[in-house]
């Protein structure tokens, strides 16, 4: 959890999402279903029809995970950043 300095109120969690995933994945959720409740789930609760999926005309943003689910390269807009 993170708190603002100036008045320590809760400014949100420190999660990132692969340990997210990781954490769901170990607790039995099936990958697929992990994997859409972190990307196409959110994105359609939000109308944003070009993210959350890799389809032509969507934003080429995408992650990629090792077998352990670690980060081992990212692309956003087509483009590596790391």
């Amino acid at each position: 959890m993170c708190r603002l300095t100036e008045g320590g109120a809760i400014a949100g969690s420190t999660l990132t999402q692969d340990d997210a995933l990781r954490r769901a994945v170990r607790a039995g959720v099936p990958l697929e279903v992990a994997v859409a409740s972190l990307t196409s789930t959110p994105a359609a609760a939000l109308g944003e029809e070009e993210l959350g999926t890799l389809s032509v005309g969507s934003s080429a943003d995408a992650v990629l995970l090792d077998a352990d689910l670690t980060v081992r390269a990212v692309w956003a807009d087509g483009v590596p950043i790391a």
